[in-house]
């Protein structure tokens, strides 16, 4: 099964004639709601039922500086167990969305070290805090711990609360995510198409 995955994911990019389009990887601990709050993002609802991920891809058009771009967003698993199928899937993306639950310092914990690990692939994270809807009673992630963490590590470009329940921040968080994404995609791909027009130049001279 766990191989059987791993050789989905290059079969599942979406690619266009322009190369593959800008995307983007949740992750984060099981239970801390990443499915709840993409779903949030993509179709307006919410559900209290929960089913592991072992690896969910959807398309959503999103705008950009007044322009419609589709970003294609990975939904990863949190169990360990599927950490292979993590780094199969974050090579090919522009912008990573870490999720924590703010009532869960376990998963705040492994959140810190996903963006410790992921700090040297040079693209941007973003650091997201779930159940915003929770009383402050119930919280257990501060936000000393949240400027703390953002303060270490480079690549952290921004960071959000919101709450897959409510809805609340939900689609202000994830655009944001996206457009970080596009604005990765569109810097490489220019790199990549002045890479070719000088091969092409040296094919000629």
């Amino acid at each position: 099964m766990l191989g059987t995955v791993q050789k989905k994911v290059p079969q599942l990019l979406k690619m266009t004639e322009n190369g593959r389009i800008p995307s983007v990887a949740i992750i984060g601990s099981s239970y801390a709601g990443k499915t709840a709050c993409l779903k949030s993002f993509l179709y307006d609802s919410y559900t209290d039922e929960y089913h592991p991920t072992i690896l969910d891809d959807y398309v959503k058009s999103v705008v950009h500086i007044s322009e419609s771009y589709e970003v294609h967003i990975w939904d990863t698993p949190g169990d360990v167990l599927y950490r292979s199928v993590l780094k199969s899937v974050v090579k090919h993306v522009d912008a990573i969305a870490v999720l924590y639950s703010v009532d869960s310092k376990e998963s705040f914990s492994n959140a810190a070290n996903i963006v410790e690990i992921q700090d040297q692939l040079n693209i941007p994270i973003v650091l997201i805090g779930n159940k915003l809807d929770l009383s402050k009673e119930k919280w257990k992630v501060s936000q000393k711990d949240v400027s703390s963490l953002f303060g270490k590590t480079k690549s952290i470009s921004e960071t959000f609360q919101c709450s897959a329940k409510t809805g609340k921040n939900v689609s202000e968080t994830f655009n944001a995510v996206c457009n970080l994404a596009i604005e990765h995609w569109k810097t490489n791909s220019t790199k990549f198409v002045k890479k070719m027009e000088k091969m092409d130049l040296c094919i000629l001279s």
